[in-house]
C-alpha cells in the first residue's frame, strides 16, 4: 500500500487535509512510519498495518487512546490519536507528533522523571485486559506470536539452549508470586520509545500493545536495556526490589531476556546476540544474589 494513496483515502474519509512530509526510520516495523502535516500546520505520525481483522484492531486502538488520554490528564507526555480507521485489509492511525528525539543513552539524571511517569501509570488498568502476568509467563513457557520464539534459542547454540532452560525455570518457579494487576503497562518501555527535547523527557511513544498489569515491568524493561550503565542499573534495581518481590522481578527479566535474545538471533546477527547473551548472564547472576530461585 503506497502511503500517498492511503493518505488521500484518509483525507476523503475523515475530512482532513494531511500531506506526507517525510519517512521516519523503519525501526522494527514492516511499513515504517511517516510524518504528515495538515493545512493548519498540525503535525502527526501516520502508521498502518495489514491485518485480517482491521476493524478489531481499530477498536483495540480506540481502547488504547482512551487509556493514554487518561494518562495525559495526569500530565504524562503521551501522543493522542488524531485519526483512527481501517480499509478492507488494513488499519491506520495518525497520532500527534511529539517534540524531541529518542533517548539513546539512559543516564542517572533522567531516572527521577521516568519514575514519576511510571507512578502515573498506576491504577489505570484497561477494561477487559486482566490476564497479568500470563502475558509474560506464557510467552516464556510456550512462546509468543512473532516474538519470544523458543526455537531460535533451542537451535542457535548450546549456550542459548541452556539460557532458555534457565529463563523457563525462573518463570515456572516464580509465576505464583503476588503480582500487581491494576496498572497500565506500556510493555515496550525501551529508550527508543522515550523522547528527549532540550534535556527533558518530552514524550513516551509507541503505545501499540499496552495492557493491564504491573507497571514495574516497564522499569524492568528500561533497566534491561540500560544494564551496562551501572549507576542507572543500581538505581532501578534498588527501586524495583522496594516495589516487588525478587521472584516477580526474575519473571519479568526472564521474559525480557527471551524476547531480546530471540529477536537478536533472528534479526541482528551474531555480534548483537553475543552482547545480549553477556547481559543475560550478568542478569541471571544478579537474580541469584537477590534470592531468585529456579533450581
Amino acid at each position: 500500500m503506497h502511503p500517498a494513496t492511503l493518505l488521500t483515502g484518509i483525507n476523503e474519509r475523515h475530512g482532513t487535509t494531511f500531506a506526507l512530509a517525510e519517512r521516519f526510520g523503519d525501526g522494527e516495523s514492516a511499513s515504517g512510519a511517516y510524518a504528515v502535516v495538515d493545512a493548519a500546520g498540525r503535525r502527526g505520525v501516520l502508521k498502518w498495518d495489514l491485518d485480517p481483522d482491521p476493524a478489531g484492531v481499530v477498536e483495540r486502538l480506540r481502547q488504547v487512546n482512551a487509556a493514554t488520554s487518561r494518562l495525559r490528564e495526569r500530565g504524562y507526555p503521551v501522543p493522542l490519536y488524531l485519526v483512527l480507521g481501517h480499509t478492507a485489509t488494513a488499519c491506520y492511525s495518525i497520532q500527534e507528533l511529539l517534540p524531541g528525539r529518542p533517548l539513546r543513552a539512559v543516564t542517572p539524571d533522567v531516572i527521577p522523571r521516568l519514575l514519576e511517569l511510571n507512578t502515573m501509570q498506576r491504577g489505570l488498568s484497561m477494561p477487559g485486559h486482566g490476564d497479568w502476568p500470563r502475558r509474560v509467563v506464557d510467552t516464556v513457557l510456550f512462546g509468543g506470536e512473532g516474538y519470544c520464539l523458543l526455537e531460535p534459542l533451542q537451535t542457535y547454540s548450546n549456550e542459548t539452549s541452556e539460557l532458555l532452560d534457565n529463563v523457563q525455570a525462573i518463570v515456572r518457579h516464580n509465576c505464583d508470586r503476588e503480582f500487581e494487576t491494576g496498572d497500565l503497562v506500556h510493555f515496550d518501555f525501551n529508550p527508543t520509545n522515550i523522547l528527549v527535547d532540550q534535556g527533558r523527557i518530552s514524550g513516551v511513544i509507541d503505545w501499540q500493545e499496552p495492557c493491564s498489569g504491573d507497571c514495574a515491568f516497564d522499569l524492568a524493561t528500561l533497566m534491561f536495556y540500560a544494564w551496562r550503565v551501572q549507576a542507572v542499573r543500581d538505581l532501578l534495581w534498588r527501586h524495583l526490589l522496594e516495589r516487588i518481590e525478587p521472584g516477580a522481578l526474575g519473571v519479568y527479566l526472564a521474559h525480557l531476556i527471551l524476547r531480546q535474545v530471540d529477536w537478536s538471533i533472528r534479526h541482528h546477527g551474531d555480534r548483537e546476540t553475543r552482547h545480549f547473551l553477556n547481559v543475560a548472564r550478568e542478569i541471571l547472576s544478579a537474580c541469584r544474589v537477590a534470592g531468585v530461585n529456579w533450581a
